[in-house]
């Protein structure tokens, strides 16, 4: 039997223009290459600058059917934020990145490999050997410490909770999401739930990746 591991790549987006054209093309290339990923959803959380014409206009160029627009009138929280987003996913996996694309979309592959042996994949952005773009410019204890001051305890167990990029089982995640315990500060309680399931939290990808011909 086959191995499913088709793929939803999602992002949220408010007030970006740019990040929201750069995403969009980037990922329906990557998804042209890589058959695997079914869908990609981007999310607008009631963008007040010209964000939702420039995705409108984006998805009539590109053309791409697997390419999901969601918006509100209104600004929701988290929670409902990735319930309208599950609503629309129907793949074994989605993996969250951010529209800045600081995540190479290559590292995609590996993390999706991942999760055919566990239910979460939380990647490391402070290891100085990540493959992504991303570098803050504070110190790496300052972001320890807003890091901290988010999600609590958890930075005991997680290495990068505040990571954009995280990727489920969608099964998973729609279990801890749905459950009536779990708070509007979703991620926080998502991350809490993780504990509980197999997962795993990658620091290095340079390895994995140095046969990787494409680059995006």
């Amino acid at each position: 039997m086959a191995l499913d591991n088709s793929t939803t790549i999602a992002t949220i987006v408010k007030n970006q223009e740019d990040a929201s054209k750069y995403f969009l093309k980037k990922a329906s290339r990557y998804a042209r290459r890589h058959l695997n990923i079914k869908r990609i959803i981007i999310y607008d959380d009631h963008s007040e600058d010209q964000t939702i014409e420039t995705i409108m206009a984006t998805m009539a160029t590109l053309k791409d059917p697997k390419i999901v627009f969601l918006t509100n009138d209104k600004q929701e929280n988290q929670k409902q934020q990735i319930k309208s987003i599950l609503a629309q996913t129907h793949t074994q996996n989605i993996i969250f990145i951010e529209p800045e694309l600081h995540t190479y979309l290559r590292n995609l592959r590996m993390q999706i490999q991942y999760l055919s042996k566990v239910e979460a994949v939380f990647p490391n952005r402070l290891n100085p050997k990540s493959m992504i773009i991303w570098k803050d410019h504070r110190q790496k204890e300052e972001v320890k410490k807003e890091n901290y001051k988010m999600i609590g305890h958890l930075i005991s167990f997680f290495k990068d909770p505040t990571n954009p990029n995280k990727a489920f089982k969608t099964k998973m995640l729609r279990e801890i999401v749905y459950k009536p315990s779990t708070r509007k500060e979703i991620w926080a309680g998502i991350l809490r739930e993780a504990k509980h399931h197999k997962t795993t939290q990658p620091d290095v990808e340079a390895n994995y990746l140095k046969n990787y011909r494409y680059d995006f």
